[in-house]
């Protein structure tokens, strides 16, 4: 008999809703694999109620796991736990998650920066934790509901261990689901890749409250961005990250093909008067600049402006 294969999504969020969404969706009453849901309170009755409302732009999908579980909840344990809750809360979540955890256990973070998957491995150093991120534009219209808008979902992760067999199983689970999840050997170029196009527009966007079109649309808003780009690119070779040439271009690719009323998760919530990710994804360049030497002067003025409050008293742009 086949033994059964549990996974775990922690966090239903944005991402988590997308990969959880797809991943309960495709293995509805498979009896060899089973899909559990870790999620807040309010998000969790609304999926008890309604199940997951998964809005893609190949359709809606109304979808329910196998199990749902609040984040402290005796859920059982799970062969792979895909951890997508945001940085600041990862303190806060180590209790329940390890109450999922067996020996065996791979924890896969597909988390905004590098930061919070760098607290999991200090946390649990001897479970695996695969290195991740995602390319995936969607956000939560309501609890319980997730709209991806991007049209061209993709996500990486790699291993630093020789288990190359068990990647490929997550793999192939992944890619079964309709999720577009690929394998790389070089995992900490792709994160910090995808950092380097979070970062400068996040901070951006939340300094000013900007949309997408109003960075497009605008030079002088561009160079900046492109500046705060140029520091990235300083810091992350500090950390002997190399990135490609051509990052400014590809960066403003994903912008274009990113919808113009767009704005940041980290700029939705700070606007909204929620914890938000401005250490993590601001913070975090400027202090690791700091400690390298590496001269950072447009995400220092932005980071101090977002850190002390006063463009709260801004009106927030809407979807």
């Amino acid at each position: 008999m086949e033994q059964k294969t549990t996974i775990a999504i922690m966090g239903i969020g944005s991402v988590g809703g997308y990969i959880g969404g797809m991943l309960a969706r495709h293995y509805h009453n498979n009896t060899n694999i089973e899909i559990h849901f870790i999620t807040q309170q309010e998000t969790g009755m609304a999926i008890q109620n309604n199940g997951l409302i998964l809005k893609t732009v190949h359709g809606t999908f109304q979808i329910f796991p196998d199990k749902l579980c609040l984040p402290q909840e005796v859920c059982g344990v799970a062969d792979y736990i895909i951890y997508c809750m945001k940085s600041y809360s990862v303190i806060d979540s180590l209790p329940g998650l390890k109450l999922l955890l067996h020996p065996k256990s791979i924890i896969i973070p597909f988390m905004n920066g590098i930061e919070g998957p760098e607290q999991l491995k200090k946390a649990f150093p001897d479970h695996k934790i695969w290195d991740a991120c995602a390319y995936i534009v969607a956000h939560q219209e309501t609890e319980g509901k997730i709209v991806e808008s991007g049209g061209y979902p993709q996500c990486y992760f790699g291993s630093q261990y020789n288990d190359r067999e068990q990647t490929k199983q997550f793999e192939e689970l992944c890619r079964t689901a309709g999720i577009n999840l690929s394998f790389k050997t070089n995992i900490m170029e792709w994160i910090w890749e995808r950092f380097s196009y979070i970062s400068p527009l996040a901070t951006l966007s939340t300094a000013y409250n900007l949309t997408n079109g109003d960075i497009l649309s605008d030079s002088l808003l561009r160079d900046r961005l492109f500046t705060l780009l140029h520091e990235f690119e300083q810091v992350a070779l500090s950390q002997k990250i190399t990135l490609p040439n051509d990052l400014t271009s590809r960066n403003l690719s994903r912008m274009l093909k990113s919808p113009l009323n767009m704005i940041t998760s980290m700029q939705r919530d700070y606007y909204a008067g929620k914890p938000c990710e401005y250490e993590s994804l601001t913070g975090y360049i400027v202090r690791t600049g700091t400690m390298a030497g590496v001269a950072v002067p447009e995400y220092r003025t932005l980071y101090e402006l977002i850190k002390s409050g006063v463009l709260l008293n801004s009106t927030s742009n809407e979807e």
